[in-house]
């Protein structure tokens, strides 16, 4: 309306007099042959039509893509001097209507657990969250206007233009996205997120306790952030400078690709039925002796197994497997082969690993090699796999598929060794881990291939997990509940 027009006149005059008096050309050209010619209410009326043309000629042309200036610690951007830019929810805008009733403007938005700050030197993908742009402060003096022009020349005050200021037509904003994890250091003030907007709704809303007066409603955008821009504080030019800006490949390539090649253990791929996984083990192992997980008191993600040693345990072949599945997929597979001396090198080992698997996605010692694991600072605590797989102190006691006499017979003979359950390894529930750990890792786990090989006076170990955290443990939440006991109480 013309009371929102009148206000953005105003504000128009103001920034093309500063432009004119920094010599720079204002954003979208001017609009006044000569901003400096006093103007007074007669002058605004007669200007507001072409003003109003012209500015929704603007509207019209605006681009699809934005920066979201974001100044870190509630500070000052240093370019807008802008504070007013808030994760929600935020105390500090709790009275406002976009805070206060944030559900009825995003209503799919859960607002994500313990914001994760981390410190190392990689970007990281980010939960979906909300900042919201004040359009005007709750507290005057601590205001975000991009013009101040109360403070102005006295043609634009509010007697000369007829125009409450403080009263005049605002509008905050909402705006949707997964934003990135940026390393936010002590010199970094400020973070600009470049966005590409894939919806804008206008949503019109009586102002709550906290909102000056004139709020005509909320701007809510939902799009894709495509770039972070950081800037920081030079100490020796005593300036703020931009430095090489974050593009999106860079964090999202952490995340599972779901172009990553297919994983596989000796052709066994997770989701293998039980009867492939027997078939392979009686075909590969001579003498094949059958290990069972023992029967669960409690419900487990890797509670069920069935593991295939060699009598003298030099190659194993297990399957944790999915109980509430008809044909027992498998939720994670392991391969331990022993290879005797001067059968091969550690050297020939890890080249052949590497054929197989592509070069390590993860850097470790030299005892270790994985593919589709986030780096550790990533997932430092190894929720998606990592080398907390190899300890296996969750690992059930297996007990081999054999009455006693048969066991007795093959001990007698020293004709069975008994498979090392906890030295192969085991997987991690989450439930074992700290929920902050897993929140912080959970969207990078998929796929992945853990291997580590070992060598002892001149034997080569090789053991081989395949396994998905994340997919087992979607598949464990579904497994059925346990009814009740049918006993006598």
């Amino acid at each position: 309306d013309d009371a929102a027009y009148k206000r953005m006149l105003v504000e128009r005059i103001a920034r093309e007099r500063q432009a004119a008096q920094n010599g720079t050309t204002p954003t979208w050209g001017a609009f006044f042959d000569n901003p400096e010619k006093k103007v007074g209410p007669n002058t605004i009326a007669q200007v507001l039509p072409a003003f109003r043309a012209w500015t929704q000629s603007r509207a019209a042309a605006l681009p699809d893509r934005f920066v979201l200036p974001y100044a870190t610690n509630n500070g000052r951007h240093p370019e807008t001097t802008c504070r007013s830019a808030r994760r929600l929810p935020d105390q500090d805008v709790t009275t406002r209507a976009a805070g206060s009733n944030l559900a009825s403007f995003v209503p799919d938005f859960t607002a994500p657990g313990q914001r994760v700050q981390i410190t190392g030197q990689i970007a990281q993908p980010g939960p979906r969250d909300v900042i919201l742009l004040v359009g005007r402060a709750t507290h005057p003096n601590g205001n975000c206007e991009y013009l101040n022009v109360r403070g102005g020349r006295s043609d634009l005050t509010p007697d000369a233009t007829g125009i409450d200021y403080s009263a005049a037509p605002y509008v905050d904003a909402i705006v949707v996205a997964e934003y990135p994890i940026i390393p936010v250091r002590n010199q970094i003030a400020s973070i600009d997120y470049v966005l590409d907007a894939e919806q804008i709704e206008f949503v019109q809303t009586a102002g709550a306790p906290g909102d000056q007066p004139g709020l005509r409603g909320v701007f809510v955008i939902t799009g894709d952030v495509t770039r972070a821009e950081k800037i920081v504080y030079d100490p020796q030019s005593r300036q703020f400078v931009r430095t090489d800006p974050v593009e999106a490949d860079e964090w999202l390539s952490l995340l599972p690709s779901d172009d990553s090649p297919t994983r596989d253990i000796l052709g066994l791929t997770l989701g293998a039925p039980l009867s492939e996984v027997e078939a392979l083990a009686q075909e590969r192992i001579e003498g094949a002796i059958r290990h069972l997980s023992p029967p669960l008191s409690e419900r487990r993600v890797y509670g069920n197994a069935v593991g295939f040693s060699a009598p003298d345990r030099s190659e194993i072949l297990l399957s944790i497997f999915d109980d509430s599945t008809e044909d027992k997929r498998a939720l994670a597979l392991m391969s331990h082969r022993v290879f005797e001396p001067g059968t091969l090198t550690v050297e020939s080992l890890k080249k052949s690993l590497i054929e197989k698997y592509g070069t390590p996605t993860v850097p470790l010692a030299d005892t270790h090699m994985m593919w589709g694991v986030p780096p550790q600072e990533v997932d430092p605590y190894s929720i998606c796999g990592g080398t907390r797989t190899f300890n296996g102190r969750e690992a059930p006691q297996m007990a081999a598929d054999l009455d006693e006499e048969e066991l007795n017979q093959l001990r007698s003979s020293g004709a069975y060794a008994v498979p090392e359950w906890r030295y192969y390894g085991w997987p991690r529930e989450y439930a074992s881990e700290r929920p902050e750990y897993v929140e912080r890792a959970r969207s990078f786990c998929g796929p992945a291939v853990v291997a580590r090989v070992q060598v002892s006076d001149g034997i080569v170990f090789l053991t081989v997990w395949l396994l998905d955290t994340k997919a087992a443990e979607e598949a464990g939440a579904k497994m059925p509940e346990a009814g009740a006991a049918n006993i006598d109480l």
